[in-house]
């Protein structure tokens, strides 16, 4: 807002974002332009997972204020009941409703994109491989969906899985491709991992390019 900058306060929001990905295992604020993104920020646009308990949401609600002057202190923090107590004692176990949808689904985050395929899994995975080193990435551990004996992969169930990570102006951005049969299609899930956002928004159009007519028009 081109007010000016303390660092004490800025660090203040930036840890209260640290909390919510080290409970929730995804970001508060996550859009596909730096313009939403920023809108959103100021609105102070986010939800909370079920799990969040209200010692919690009551403590993070004071830090991702947008107004530093409104915004909770690192003194505040340290005198916060949740953040002071001595053992809270082990989260209780949650589990998960049959068909709830998950919370990146729910916030519509771009962290995954969805696309359909009338080609079969191994078809539409050996394109995917191929757009990918087109694109410019590089495939981790080949590019396989099993791995190596001294590393086990997680269980993706049937889907078959390839991780790439590409070198950008920005800095290294890397995804995760799975692809699994859904019903009388292939579905195609690409998901982001670490990096720029819109370094990653500008490669996921040109690995969609290379992918041309191997998955539907969204």
């Amino acid at each position: 807002m081109n007010e000016g900058y303390d660092g004490r306060i800025a660090d203040c929001w930036s840890i209260g974002v640290i909390l919510y990905v080290l409970l929730a295992g995804f970001l508060p604020f996550d859009e596909g332009t730096m313009h939403a993104l920023f809108q959103k920020i100021k609105d102070a646009d986010y939800a909370y997972p079920d799990f969040f308990t209200k010692p919690v949401t009551e403590l993070v609600d004071t830090i991702l204020v947008a107004d530093p002057k409104a915004r909770a202190t690192l003194n505040d923090v340290q005198k916060n009941a949740w953040f002071c107590a001595a053992d809270a004692g082990p989260p209780p176990a949650v589990e998960p409703a049959p068909d709830a949808a998950s919370p990146l689904k729910e916030k519509q985050s771009t962290r995954v994109s969805c696309f359909a395929s009338s080609r079969d899994p191994p078809a539409l995975f050996e394109a995917l491989k191929t757009a990918l080193d087109a694109a410019g990435a590089q495939l981790v551990d080949g590019g396989g969906s099993k791995g190596d004996d001294d590393d086990p992969p997680e269980d993706h169930g049937d889907a078959l899985v390839v991780e790439a990570s590409l070198k950008s102006p920005k800095g290294l951005i890397s995804l995760l491709g799975k692809v699994r049969r859904d019903g009388d299609k292939t579905a195609l899930e690409i998901l982001r991992g670490k990096g720029d956002i819109l370094a990653y928004n500008a490669f996921q159009t040109a690995l969609l390019a290379h992918l041309g007519d191997a998955v539907d028009a969204p």
